[in-house]
């Protein structure tokens, strides 16, 4: 990217339609979401450790930049994104890849506890979303400490995050990181762990072991009993057969040789597959002789992060016809844009002005945190250029909030100053009320990202600035925990000296593991000593999907 660009954030959601329509009356719909890669570094940070290149925050985009992997933020609005467009769906098929990548050494923020915290948050996110869904989970290469080396101790903890131990799939999962789900009378979905296939994978050999897990046994047994059953079947997994779209073939040979055997064998049982990990929507078409064809599609990953493009987050809705009168399928891709704000050095007429709906706003009328609530007003006027914010803010206004505007002189109501002032002189808290509500405040169970969102507002509110602030922050922030979790907290190497975003980190991944774990390695490193060398822009890493 260029040094003249000043990275911003996005939030404009566009939709494409592409491949074909289901020609069936009983029409199923499902999500397809992939790669979704959360960087719990992004804006904690002073350097992410997913972005490819060394990137201050303060370049960074509130929901993204495509040199860095998801921050929470964006997950978080895609998954309700979702949730607003189509909220009854049959099932949620998730490709796979909810760890980050890393710059360095992924030893250095990364480890098996760390990897199953993320997928667990991602997990939950999804199915407070969508709490009746059925979600399909997919091992991806990302997913497992150290990446694409495959381990069925990790397997055995991520069945413990995705599912019931009474669901029947749990001991295939286990085994192998596969398993079947029976997800309408004609359909049954085969999700495969394709890891075991992948190139990269270390802990297989395809010349003595021709089978890891038995997957290929299951496989073919499967598509026979789907055959005799008369049943439909959707293959999933996330890394594909056959080559990427960047020429590359991710499967050993004698793999890839063996899967594409079976499908071959089964295309007319098989409906269509589908996989994630190129990062990008694509589709591949593996033909037979004489028994049809069968369409392989290539979900979007969610992540910006650039393999070898500029890539914006997408998902997949796609309807299907759940009798299977007509093979075909028509799919939905729904993507947000990043949008720039380029220096003088680059014309303005190209930039496409943001419309942001009117539902991002919430009206405000006495109750929450008036601060932030007109910090929001701001930033929204902002994207949309809009200059005249006084205008704009009392569209939102409700109640109380609302009855204080009217009663406003009507030489104060244009000025956008004067009113946050009397809207935070009526509603926000004074210094001695938000420090006492700062003495009572605990964490509950919420995600601590925002637990200590909470406790910085009621610092700054009491009045506090500066290294004070983040001093009483991080202590406040400590002791609110339950005594366990604050004195492993406490208990940190060099603690005094650990920023607020540090401790964040590693009380993400006490919180991920529960108190049991005592060899819990931390999500961040100590501070450099005093005198080291900081880190230097340099050319972009190397890494790979």
């Amino acid at each position: 990217m260029s040094g003249g660009k000043t990275r911003k954030i996005l939030l404009f959601l566009i939709l494409t339609t592409t491949i074909t329509s289901s020609q069936g009356k009983n029409i199923g719909t499902f999500w397809a979401i992939s790669d979704l890669h959360h960087d719990f570094t992004y804006g904690v940070k002073k350097e992410p450790e997913s972005c490819r290149s060394v990137i201050p925050y303060t370049q960074l985009g509130m929901f993204g930049d495509y040199d860095c992997d998801t921050p929470w933020i964006m997950l978080n609005q895609t998954i309700y994104s979702m949730k607003q467009l189509a909220p009854d769906v049959d099932f949620i098929l998730w490709m796979g890849d909810s760890v980050m990548h890393t710059r360095r050494d992924e030893a250095l923020t990364l480890n098996k506890t760390v990897n199953i915290g993320t997928i667990r948050d991602i997990t939950n996110l999804i199915k407070e979303a969508f709490p009746e869904v059925p979600l399909i989970p997919t091992v991806g290469n990302h997913d497992f400490f150290r990446d694409s080396q495959t381990s069925t101790a990790m397997l055995e903890s991520m069945s413990k995050v995705f599912f019931n131990e009474t669901e029947l799939h749990t001991a295939t999962f286990k085994k192998g990181g596969y398993f079947s789900a029976n997800v309408s009378p004609r359909l049954r979905l085969l999700n495969l762990n394709t890891i075991y296939y992948y190139k990269r994978n270390k802990n297989v050999n395809p010349t003595t072991n021709v089978d890891p897990a038995d997957q290929f046994d299951w496989l073919e047994k499967q598509l026979q009993l789907s055959k005799k059953e008369n049943k439909k079947v959707f293959i999933t997994g996330h890394i594909s057969p056959g080559f990427s779209p960047h020429g590359l073939m991710w499967f050993y040979s004698q793999y890839n040789q063996r899967f594409i055997f079976l499908v071959q064998q089964y295309a007319d049982v098989i409906n269509a597959m589908f996989f994630g990990h190129d990062h990008k929507s694509s589709f591949k078409i593996i033909t037979t002789n004489g028994k049809g064809s069968v369409p392989v599609f290539i979900v979007p990953s969610v992540t910006p992060w650039t393999y070898t493009y500029n890539h914006n987050p997408a998902m997949w809705l796609v309807n299907y016809d759940r009798e299977f009168l007509g093979d075909d399928v028509k799919i939905r891709e729904y993507f947000f844009v990043f949008f720039f704000s380029l220096s003088q050095s680059y014309d303005n007429s190209i930039m496409a002005k943001v419309r942001i709906s009117s539902d991002i706003i919430k009206p405000f009328s006495d109750q929450g945190d008036v601060v932030a609530w007109l910090k929001k007003v701001r930033l929204v006027a902002r994207l949309q250029h809009v200059d005249d914010v006084a205008s704009l803010l009392p569209l939102y206004l409700e109640g109380d909030a609302l009855a204080l505007y009217m009663e406003m002189e009507e030489e104060d109501q244009g000025d956008i100053d004067q009113i946050e002032a009397r809207l935070k002189q009526a509603f926000a808290d004074d210094a001695f009320s938000a420090y006492r509500k700062l003495t009572m405040v605990r964490w509950t169970g919420e995600r601590v990202d925002v637990y200590a969102n909470k406790v910085r507002q009621f610092v700054r509110l009491a009045g506090f600035e500066g290294a004070e602030m983040e001093r009483l922050t991080k202590l406040a922030f400590v002791m609110g925990f339950p005594d366990t979790i604050a004195l492993r907290l406490r208990q940190a190497p060099n603690v005094e000296a650990l920023t607020v975003g540090e401790l964040l980190a590693r009380a993400r991944v006490l919180k991920s593991t529960g108190d049991e774990s005592q060899n819990v390695v931390a999500a961040v490193r100590t501070p450099r000593s005093v005198g080291a060398s900081p880190a230097k822009s340099g050319p972009r890493t190397s890494m790979t999907c």
